[in-house]
């Protein structure tokens, strides 16, 4: 596409020139009947009048039947075109094991006295590694490869399905059954071709998609509820499962191959695509996605050899959050430590800290400090945001930039520092969101709902600051507030650090190594 700048499949040009050429065709229509319409207004009234109207009802029907029929036979194709080739042999395959949440020593917290005064001007060494910004334009979520076009008179019964304390109605028609699965390439390709033919899941697939939009799911929350709705569909774990996840997922417009496990049983698997890593994951890497098994045990397989026509890789960075049913937690008030008049009172969605429960721990390939950025660019809640920014507005206004950067950190500096081993057993970061739920939380979660506060209350370029063993924040502040800072590309980034009780903005931790900093710039 010239004007996007971004390639398109064969079968993405396809829809396009079908949906730019019917746009066409609907406008010339379209123009010709007003202009007919305006005479006959004039010079016909009556019955030419209303013979014209129905005509041209009629006429274009007509031209919207032929479109309907145009992108269902374009489905159709790519679809008879995608059960030939899983007919074919799969590609047997050794898994790559899982990767493992980077891991080192979590440095301790640094409790000074309070009201300190400003630092003094400390320039900090180049950092080692600069992690490119690469969510300035964030990708639309994958899109069926032609629109899916329900029967009219479908006839459909609904199935709830509750997903993170969220009931969502998702209607199946009645024509649908499961066919069975022989984990076999040819057992494979015969239930697609059924699945496919029969058009009985157009409807489900559709209200899916229209719910991920009403919902604003993710492309993980999208992934579980497809997954939640097979259970009802079909028995899991089995091949049949298996397959309908994969075909819903596909014809949704993502990337997704089907394996068939080479131990014991054969048995086949669906694993979802995605250009990031997620940690503690068995997968395979093709053509620049990783597929994930989320099965532990399965270390060999066949899988096929290519995704679904213009499919997309899932996105794991939650760049909205989604809208789940209210189970509000009990009220939390935080008073500033350093300034006792300034508090916030806060709950939380418990059904959203169930969302962030099961969400996958994950990274940019390669680039084990990118975990941190996927926490930092997700929102607060509007819930949350609601409660919290007016009373820290307030607390702000009429204040220096530089001030009002010390009440915030002052604000984060005041919730309990608290290791993860203690608290979780194991290295967990937090959204901003939990990090205001749970009772404490350590260095990154402090930086994360910092680096968030500050884009939201100051609307100022942020970044974290990642040093071997602990995670700090930086800003780019409008007028230089003095302090530590970094240079980068001649841009000075002041450093902050809400984990050093209870220093202002400009401080920078005296036992990190400074030489190994790592500058990680974000778009929020």
């Amino acid at each position: 596409s010239r004007n996007t700048g971004k390639t398109l499949s064969c079968g993405q040009v396809a829809w396009e020139m079908v949906r730019q050429q019917g746009s066409a065709m609907g406008r010339s229509v379209g123009t010709a009947q007003e202009n007919e319409v305006d005479r006959l207004k004039e010079e016909e009234p009556g019955s030419k009048y209303d013979d014209f109207l129905k005509k041209s009802k009629s006429e274009y029907d007509s031209f919207l039947n032929d479109a309907k029929k145009d992108y269902s036979d374009f489905r159709s194709k790519a679809n008879d075109d995608y059960a030939s080739f899983l007919s074919a042999p799969w590609t047997p395959v050794n898994l790559n094991a899982p990767k493992q949440k980077p891991k080192d020593r979590t440095l301790p917290p640094v409790r000074q006295p309070k009201k300190q005064q400003s630092p003094r001007p400390d320039k900090l060494p180049a950092p080692e590694i600069i992690i490119p910004d690469r969510n300035r334009d964030p990708e639309p979520q994958p899109q069926p490869i032609a629109p899916v076009q329900p029967r009219q008179d479908e006839a459909t019964s609904d199935i709830p399905v509750t997903i993170y304390g969220t009931q969502v109605t998702i209607p199946v028609s009645s024509r649908f059954s499961m066919p069975e699965v022989a984990a076999s390439e040819s057992g494979v390709a015969k239930a697609w071709t059924a699945l496919a033919g029969s058009g009985s899941l157009d409807a489900t697939i559709k209200a899916l998609l229209d719910a991920r939009s009403s919902y604003r799911m993710s492309d993980w929350m999208y992934f579980r509820i497809i997954s939640l709705l097979v259970e009802r569909l079909a028995p899991a774990p089995s091949n049949e499962a298996a397959l309908l996840k994969a075909f819903i997922f596909s014809q949704s417009g993502y990337s997704v191959r089907m394996g068939i496990v080479m131990q014991g049983a054969e048995r086949l698997i669906a694993m979802p695509g995605t250009t990031d890593v997620i940690y503690g994951m068995s997968y395979y890497n093709v053509d620049g996605k990783n597929y994930f098994t989320f099965d532990p045990d399965v270390t060999r397989l066949r899988i096929t050899g290519k995704d679904f026509s213009g499919a997309k890789p899932m996105n794991l960075v939650m760049s909205q959050l989604p809208r789940l049913s209210m189970d509000a937690s009990p009220m939390r008030t935080i008073a500033c430590v350093g300034y006792p008049d300034i508090k916030a009172t806060v709950n939380s969605n418990l059904n959203l800290m169930r969302m962030f429960d099961d969400y996958p721990a994950s990274g940019r390939p390669n680039e084990s400090t990118s975990k941190y950025a996927y926490y930092a660019q997700t929102p607060l809640s509007e819930s949350t945001a609601s409660q919290l920014l007016p009373a820290l507005r307030k607390a702000i206004s009429g204040k220096s930039e530089k001030d009002a950067a010390n009440i915030i950190i002052d604000f984060c500096e005041s919730i309990p520092y608290v290791y993860d081993n203690e608290a979780w057993g194991h290295d967990r970061a937090f959204f901003a969101d939990e990090t205001l739920y749970y009772p404490g939380g350590d260095c990154e979660d402090h930086a994360i709902l910092f680096v968030r506060l500050i884009h939201e209350l100051l609307k100022r370029p942020v970044a974290l600051v990642y040093f071997p063993g602990h995670l700090a924040a930086a800003v780019q502040f409008s007028t230089d507030p003095g302090g530590s800072y970094i240079e980068s590309d001649g841009k000075r980034w002041t450093i902050c650090d809400p984990t050093i009780f209870y220093a202002p903005i400009g401080t920078c931790m005296p036992t990190v190594d400074r030489s190994k900093a790592v500058l990680i710039p974000l778009t929020l």
